[in-house]
């Protein structure tokens, strides 16, 4: 069996996605009879995780999508093992 996915550099299991996170700041009107007009205004930040370790692995799509496109990834573009 051929794996279509990446090692995570983290856990090391075979992984074909990545899981997603991000903290928005949302708006709107709050009125008796409840929320209106809620709209996401920004993100604040974002996080691509290993779907089977749970740890954070990039902050940055580009790196995601080059370590998921089985490209080079340097060091320094997956988060700190702290992190």
């Amino acid at each position: 069996m051929e794996a279509n996915g990446r090692k995570c550099p983290k856990c090391g299991a075979m992984i074909e996605y990545l899981c997603y996170w991000e903290k928005a700041v949302n708006s709107g009107e709050y009125w008796p009879d409840g929320f209106h007009d809620i709209r996401v205004d920004y993100v604040i930040e974002f996080y691509f995780m290993c779907p089977e370790c749970g740890k954070i692995l990039f902050s940055h799509k580009e790196a995601a999508r080059k370590f998921l496109r089985g490209q080079p990834i340097k060091e320094e573009e997956i988060c700190p093992e702290d992190y």
